[in-house]
């Protein structure tokens, strides 16, 4: 599959589900104004590209900069931003890591972005359950991920930053951690309901 072509399945998979009545489920206290503003500024930004000395950065890069930004200021109290910008950068360092492992062992099993997809939906959900500190930690291991693979290649001239399957790790991780808390929340809602009624049918039998 071409580079971007997962982020934009991703992407009709979730206005799909935003407009059929997920967005308490997938994107609890962001408004919808909110949610249109950024994909006008991701399809804006989808095609443009800015030069820097040697360097030329996607503008989806320069977008998810300010959106990081944006969501650092929409950050709940009781969440520290400085243990979140820790674990952000944490993990892109991991995605750093696995990117390189993916390409110079691609037939190692669970080295597919699918498999890299999964794992970091996982470590993000294992440290938050807010939507909007897990979309800001993604979007920190993304950028700082990035940041490491243009630093691994600084002797290259004209490097090329947030461009080949950035977007698409980007929404693969958004869309992991988002599904799976939201399945989880249902389960565990499942689990509470179906759990009150067997403790007040027995307290009826009783």
């Amino acid at each position: 599959m071409n580079p971007g072509y997962l982020s934009y399945i991703l992407i009709c998979i979730t206005v799909i589900l935003l407009v059929s009545g997920w967005k308490d489920a997938l994107l609890r206290g962001v408004s919808a104004r909110a949610i249109t503003l950024f994909f006008i500024g991701w399809f804006a930004l989808s095609e443009v590209k800015f030069s820097l000395g040697q360097w030329t950065i996607s503008g989806p890069y320069a977008g998810l900069v300010i959106l990081f930004f944006f969501l650092l200021s929409a950050l709940p109290e009781e969440i520290s931003v400085f243990y979140l910008m820790a674990c952000g950068l944490t993990l892109g360092l991991f995605y750093f890591l696995a990117n390189g492992i993916s390409l110079s062992l691609a037939g190692l099993p669970g080295s597919s972005q699918l498999w890299l997809g999964l794992l970091i939906g996982l470590l993000v959900i294992s440290l938050y359950r807010n939507p909007i500190a897990q979309l800001a930690c993604i979007t920190l291991c993304i950028l700082s991920g990035s940041l490491l693979q243009m630093y691994s290649h600084a002797s290259l001239a004209g490097y090329r930053l947030g461009f080949g399957h950035m977007k698409d790790h980007w929404w693969l991780f958004a869309f992991s951690a988002r599904i799976i808390t939201a399945a989880l929340g249902y389960i565990a809602m499942m689990t509470r309901t179906w759990f009150q009624q067997w403790t007040e049918a027995r307290k009826e039998k009783e």
